[in-house]
């Protein structure tokens, strides 16, 4: 039997498990999964690349492997321990392009030197999704990611809420790169 997955939608439930504000940027992703005759479930499966392995990435794993399992489909997820291991993500999206996945879904720690990968994995015609703060490249079909905006007014509304509409309040900033 062939399974049909709609990504958008599959993403959305990935990041359900720890977001609760999302957006799909550009266009839906459909790929087939066959999986009948799977020898093995490196057969057919789904790449997942995240950033590094903090608590939001394992629950972004958590959220992937129970979408992987609602649509009956294999998955990988594989990240850096640090954003520093640039070239340790690297070879695992080349690793992973190697093994021929129906898609790719990819959190880039540097979308620039990620371009070769990304080339390879178009002639390959192996579709690239981008998630979080996506993947700078037409070659990505479409991204998943916070809408950071949502967030932020969410965030604002809540803080309002717990002290009362009156007050000072400091924000402590993650990460400042755009």
């Amino acid at each position: 039997m062939k399974k049909v997955i709609v990504l958008g939608v599959a993403f959305f439930l990935i990041f359900g498990a720890s977001l609760k504000v999302v957006k799909i940027i550009n266009r839906r992703v459909t790929v087939t999964v066959n999986t009948v005759g799977m020898e093995s479930p490196q057969d057919n499966y789904i790449a997942l690349i995240a950033k590094n392995q903090n608590r939001f990435w394992k629950a972004v794993q958590e959220g992937a492997k129970k979408a992987a399992d609602e649509y009956g489909i294999n998955i990988t997820f594989e990240a850096p321990k640090t954003e520093a291991e640039i070239d340790k993500q690297l070879n695992m999206l080349g690793a992973a392009l190697d093994k021929h996945p129906k898609a790719v879904v990819l959190a880039a720690l540097d979308s620039r030197l990620a371009t070769p990968y990304l080339e390879r994995a178009e002639q390959l015609n192996i579709p690239v999704i981008g998630f979080d703060s996506g993947v700078d490249s037409p070659i990505v079909k479409t991204t998943v990611a916070t809408d950071n905006y949502a967030v932020g007014v969410l965030a604002a509304d809540k803080m309002a809420e717990v002290i009362g509409g009156k007050g000072e309040v400091g924000i402590v900033v993650h990460d400042q790169r755009g």
